[in-house]
């Protein structure tokens, strides 16, 4: 059985935030990334506790798969085994 409620949305913020840790580390990346979203890097530090900017992390991140495979070397997106 999976995670549920409140420790699900928790372990979901905090892969986000571990993907946006790393982005944030990726200076063209998260160029792009800021460019994408419309955020300032300002932003991103107030925003991180929002549900909804983590959802951009996510989305910024799944959404190419160039993204998804800088990515696995930083233990952000893990892939199945």
């Amino acid at each position: 059985m999976g995670i549920t409620g409140p420790l699900r949305q928790e372990a979901a913020e905090t892969e986000a935030l571990t993907m946006l840790a790393w982005l944030a580390g990726q200076d063209d990346l998260f160029e792009a990334f800021l460019a994408a979203t419309g955020a300032s890097a300002g932003d991103v530090a107030r925003r991180a506790a929002d549900p909804g900017f983590l959802a951009s992390v996510v989305d910024f991140m799944l959404g190419e798969d160039a993204h998804v495979l800088a990515a696995p070397d930083a233990a952000v997106v893990k892939r199945p085994e």
